[in-house]
């Protein structure tokens, strides 16, 4: 995993030199092209990745147990890994054409990446208009490696991306790509769940009182999902729902409790913190992504009991957390003068060595 931090750190320099606030005709010449650099190192270092990622052996597996497409046509009795085998059927029916066309799984993971960069490439291109690499840095600080052992569900998260501009727009598009991304992995439905919430304005009050509910929930570790689950079971007429809160129940008795206070709820915080105190300054934030924060934040809240599901459901609106994140960066460029000596400095060695 060296190399791919090592790889981020190099991202790092990029976003460092793009929201310098620098303006030098030489250096601004050269910030254009830091995208396709980081592009193209994304392409090489994840799509060509082997054996990494903790579901690697498992998609392995059964890649190299997969029937091809004349025995899912022809042959159905004798193709049980793509008819009863339990995931999502646009991913079974992926692997079944590279199969079919004799295509190494580490080819599928090639595939699999380049779409999720063209997409990511697309999102940036329509709902960021500067610190590009300052939002890369962020997202695959907090995403890439998660991403390795979620492979059918990075798909869902980047098919979700081109959702975003139907928001508030067209809920039928929007709902057809959410389809589309349910077809990969069907935890993608939330994002359906969730599209009321988008038509919602974000008040300073009601930020203010997520932040203080945030921070009880962390220190007084509240099982709030526990407490919602009881309150159902009591008010509901006995049924087959109750039956499956009841399991519920179990479960989270269970379930030892973990403390939720990680890097990434601190940022969280940090960040919802700066968010109510310059409020006003921040008007120039897609509404859509602050919402998308805010949801992230209350998945953090009501999933914490259970880590795993709170990651994964958490993980389609981790793009509000790193929207509001570069926004942050962009308007505070309190570091740019710092730079200048740097770069006057490279100018005149590179000067001197022309001469």
């Amino acid at each position: 995993m060296i190399s791919y931090l090592l790889f981020i750190s190099v991202i790092g320099l990029f976003a460092f030199i793009e929201s310098s606030g620098f303006n030098d005709g030489g250096i601004n010449k050269y910030k254009v092209y830091l995208k396709y650099v980081a592009f193209t190192m994304l392409l090489i270092f994840v799509g060509l990745r082997y054996k990494v990622g903790a579901d690697w052996l498992q998609y392995y597996t059964y890649y190299g147990n997969l029937e091809t497409l004349g025995t899912v046509l022809f042959n159905a009795k004798n193709a049980p890994y793509f008819y009863e085998h339990p995931w999502e059927p646009a991913f079974k029916l992926l692997c079944m054409l590279a199969k079919s066309l004799s295509m190494p799984f580490e080819g599928v993971v090639f595939l699999i990446t380049a779409f999720n960069l063209y997409s990511l490439n697309k999102f940036l291109k329509q709902h960021l208009k500067s610190e590009m690499c300052v939002f890369l840095l962020l997202f695959l600080s907090l995403n890439m490696l998660r991403e390795f052992d979620i492979l059918r569900q990075s798909i869902a998260f980047y098919v979700l991306l081109f959702s975003y501009k139907y928001i508030n727009k067209s809920f039928f598009k929007f709902l057809l790509v959410c389809v589309a991304a349910c077809l990969f992995h069907t935890s993608a439905i939330i994002f359906v769940l969730v599209y009321p919430l988008f038509k919602l304005k974000v008040r300073r009050g009601f930020l203010t009182a997520t932040l203080g509910l945030f921070v009880l929930s962390l220190i007084l570790k509240l099982r709030i999902l526990s407490m919602l689950v009881d309150l159902a079971d009591k008010l509901l007429p006995v049924s087959s729902a109750t039956f499956l809160l009841h399991q519920i129940k179990l479960y989270l008795a269970f379930y030892p409790l973990q403390s939720n206070i990680n890097l990434v709820t601190l940022l969280s915080l940090f960040f919802l913190a700066i968010l109510i105190i310059y409020y006003k300054k921040v008007s120039f934030f897609d509404q859509k992504f602050v919402v998308s924060f805010v949801i992230f934040i209350y998945i953090s809240i009501l999933l914490s009991e259970v880590g795993e599901v709170q990651s994964r459901f958490g993980y389609f609106f981790s793009t509000g957390l790193v929207y509001c994140a570069a926004g942050f960066v962009y308007l505070f460029k309190r570091y740019k003068d710092v730079i200048h000596p740097l770069f006057i400095g490279v100018r005149q060695h590179k000067d001197c060595f022309a001469v």
